[in-house]
């Protein structure tokens, strides 16, 4: 009962409220959790499409079935759900919070520099659903899998801190539509961002 009212207190609680941290949170799970599970399933190593998709039946070793690609994004993803889903849930809360209180300043910042400040503490915030430093046993026998993990925090807290702050702008901006308003040079930042990951993530192929 304390925990509701608490929530209601801090604006969690009326309906119309409800849909942006709902929103959020949503957003966090598919940018935070599905995307970087899709990256490493495809691109990581032997196991991904990657692989599959630039050796032949002429290479030593043969790819792995399409079908057996599928189910190994579908169990990745489950135990990443599973493990980093509710961590992802709790820090969307806590940057939506803090998100919405710059977005209520006295002095109306503009909806970039709430969205600059929820990509950068988003990239921060990251690192603490420490659950998903178990990526890097999936990237086994990879070069660099400290660089690897850390690049796809930073890239994928920062793309959900950026979505995270459009809701929380909303909330505190009702009258704001549903679709968001970012500026070219954060679009193009979060695009290269994602393409460098896939750069680095793609394995050797010799």
């Amino acid at each position: 009962m304390k925990i509701g009212q608490g929530l209601r207190d801090k604006g969690f609680g009326d309906l119309r409220g409800r849909q942006y941290w709902l929103g959020a949170c949503a957003g966090a799970v598919v940018i935070g959790v599905t995307l970087p599970t899709l990256l490493v399933c495809f691109h990581a190593g032997r196991q991904g499409v990657f692989w599959a998709l630039t050796h032949g039946p002429q290479d030593p070793v043969e790819p792995p079935p399409w079908s057996d690609v599928a189910g190994g994004w579908v169990a990745l993803q489950a135990i990443a759900t599973v493990a980093c889903g509710p961590g992802a849930v709790v820090l969307a809360l806590l940057l939506y919070r803090f998100c919405k209180g710059v977005a209520l300043w006295p002095t109306a910042p503009p909806l970039q520099h709430v969205v600059r400040y929820g990509m950068a503490l988003g990239a921060v915030m990251a690192f603490l659903n420490f659950p998903g430093y178990l990526v890097g046993l999936v990237l086994d026998g990879q070069r660099y899998p400290t660089a690897k993990v850390a690049l796809l925090f930073v890239v994928a807290g920062a793309s959900a801190g950026m979505w995270i702050a459009w809701q929380a702008y909303r909330a505190a901006h009702p009258k704001e539509r549903f679709w968001p308003r970012y500026s070219l040079a954060t679009l193009l930042l979060v695009v290269f961002a994602w393409g460098l990951l896939l750069m680095v993530f793609a394995p050797d192929v010799k």
